[in-house]
């Protein structure tokens, strides 16, 4: 054999180690609890409470708080008392 064939055999052989690392390191990480996506605390809370009514509530004051739109519903409000 060449010393180009027993390069390419360590090189297949090394691949195939390292495949065999990450395949395991993977399989461990999805067995240990809190290691799962997402990993953040701050995001598991948020996909765990994060309602589609607290999104749309957001929304809705935002909507109200921006300038333009507090201005219409003053003035509308104060049109109405007068």
């Amino acid at each position: 054999m060449s010393s180009t064939d027993l390069r390419a055999q360590e090189a297949i052989r090394t691949l195939e180690q390292n495949r065999a690392e990450l395949r395991a390191a993977l399989a461990a990480s999805r067995s240990v609890p809190g290691r799962e996506f997402p990993r953040s605390v701050t995001f598991r809370w948020l996909r765990e409470h994060l309602t589609p009514g607290a999104l749309a509530s957001t929304a809705v004051t935002a909507l109200v708080f921006k300038r333009s739109v507090l201005r219409q519903l003053v003035g509308t409000v104060l049109r109405r008392l007068t």
